[in-house]
């Protein structure tokens, strides 16, 4: 395949992708019920009005929003890598860029540094993360400025952030097969945390105004 055959193909199958996004928009319009993500839209709806006569329910409906619409981030993120990486292969300008397929293989290895390196990363934002998540949704109203927990609680939750941030570089970390983490990680730390608690604090406004909260 040339150069401009594979640029032909690639701009034909973004062109029909976008295509079927657009027929399936028409759909919407016209007949919703035919699409599969309406019928789940309407099941997560019945499922919250249902969820939200329940007493102390709130907690469980928040963290389903905030799951949901991180799965779908997640979802969509790796729809778009796996578009690059089509594209990488399909256009030989890109393809040359990385050379061979074993050249590409190689370059994107994940060695046991760099694997110990991301799973380090990925253990201290997952365990902030969710220890934040308990005061996020603990309450309807603003957490720590307009509500905040026991003091056992707050000190619980700055012993277990301490401890998991000192993990990576303390005398275990050898055990847990965890690796310092450079400086400039603790600035995207704290992006992601501030970036978590807002999208949290988004779905907890939504679901308070849409069905309360008792």
């Amino acid at each position: 395949m040339t150069d401009t055959t594979a640029w032909i193909a690639a701009a034909l199958t973004v062109a029909i992708s976008v295509g079927y996004e657009l027929v399936l928009m028409q759909m919407q319009r016209r007949n919703p019920a035919t699409l599969a993500w309406s019928t789940h839209a309407n099941l997560r709806e019945e499922w919250f009005a249902a969820l939200s006569q329940q007493p102390v329910s709130e907690i469980l409906a928040v963290q389903t929003l905030r799951n949901s619409l991180m799965s779908a981030t997640m979802t969509a993120s790796t729809a778009a890598l796996g578009l690059i990486g089509a594209a990488t292969l399909l256009v030989p300008s890109l393809n040359s860029s990385f050379g061979t397929l074993d050249n590409m293989a190689r370059h994107f290895s994940a060695r046991e540094a760099t694997a110990r390196l991301f799973q380090s990363g990925w253990f201290v934002v997952g365990l902030l993360t969710q220890t934040l998540i308990v005061h996020m949704i603990r309450t309807p109203k603003l957490a720590f400025i307009e509500s905040r927990a026991a003091w056992p609680l707050l000190g619980m939750t700055l012993a277990v952030m301490a401890i998991g941030i000192f993990l990576p570089i303390g005398p275990f970390a050898g055990y847990f097969k965890l690796v310092p983490l450079p400086l400039a990680y603790f600035g995207w730390l704290a992006a992601i945390l501030v970036s978590y608690a807002l999208l949290t604090r988004l779905m907890k406004r939504y679901y308070v105004r849409r069905y309360g909260w008792q």
